[in-house]
């Protein structure tokens, strides 16, 4: 059974996709040590969007499916911020497979998850 999200959690989310909204990139100590997801795509919905990704466990053979809430991405520099297990990460990005549903402006997903988080935090 998937973990809830706390409120916490979503506070953190907000605070960041707030950092990420005025310009803020993660730094690359955070994505040194962040998940890898290869065999990405995004996945419209209409409170936010998602991610599915093979994901990369601590042992680099073990991968695992997973679709998890999209607070952000950045396509071009590879980087995504994820909601999965009552935490905000981080994720590089591998290669993503075609026909992806998330806009090409990457700052429209930020949008929609700050607005997503918001209505959490009422």
């Amino acid at each position: 059974m998937p973990a809830l999200t706390s409120i916490e959690t979503m506070r953190r989310a907000e605070e960041m996709l707030g950092r990420l909204g005025a310009g803020e990139r993660p730094a690359a100590a955070a994505l040194a040590g962040a998940v890898r997801a290869d065999a990405w795509a995004t996945i419209a919905a209409a409170d936010v969007y998602r991610i599915g990704a093979l994901v990369r466990g601590r042992q680099q053979e073990d991968r695992r499916p997973r679709i998890v809430p999209l607070l952000a991405i950045d396509r071009s520099a590879r980087w995504a911020l994820v909601l999965a297990d009552d935490a905000v990460t981080w994720w590089v990005l591998g290669d993503s497979l075609s026909g992806g549903s998330a806009p090409a402006d990457d700052a429209a997903v930020i949008r929609l998850a700050r607005a997503w988080a918001r209505r959490w935090l009422q």
